[in-house]
């Protein structure tokens, strides 16, 4: 009898010992949100130091996809201007390379721009694979 006491202690007590479920998924998130983060933080790099304020850049709705154009990062970036005002969420995408007809890596789309995007423009952000932003209205 005391063996089979000391039998189901030890079972007990071994598996308490492992991660539980819960622990093991929010691991597992930490570590896809770390190395999606590490593979942004290039393209972000290049954004920023293209802004006035590069430390107010706050982001939103990233994503990395793949295009014609290789892959890009794809956002929306809010900073400051000139003035000191953040200028609104304002769309962008950052390629690896130039896109092949626009030698462009990079385009941030504003507001103001909704009606006059140049065509050249809007086949830059198809052929990064972030065309769903120029047909998004602002939220």
């Amino acid at each position: 009898m005391k063996l089979l006491l000391t039998i189901v202690l030890c079972i007990a007590f071994l598996a308490s010992c492992g991660k539980s479920a819960e622990e093991i998924a929010s691991e597992k998130a930490a570590s896809e949100a770390a190395a999606l983060e590490k593979k942004m933080a290039p393209y972000k790099a290049k954004l920023i130091e293209r802004l006035k304020d590069p430390d107010s850049a706050m982001f939103k709705s990233l994503r990395v996809v793949e295009g014609k154009g290789g892959e890009a990062l794809c956002g929306e970036v809010n900073a400051k201007n000139s003035y000191g005002g953040y200028t609104g969420f304002n769309r962008f995408f950052v390629s690896t390379k130039k896109i092949n007809h626009s030698n462009m890596d990079l385009a941030i789309l504003r507001e103001s721009d909704e009606l006059v995007i140049s065509e050249l423009k809007r086949m830059a952000y198809e052929d990064v694979g972030c065309q769903d932003l120029v047909k998004k209205k602002k939220d």
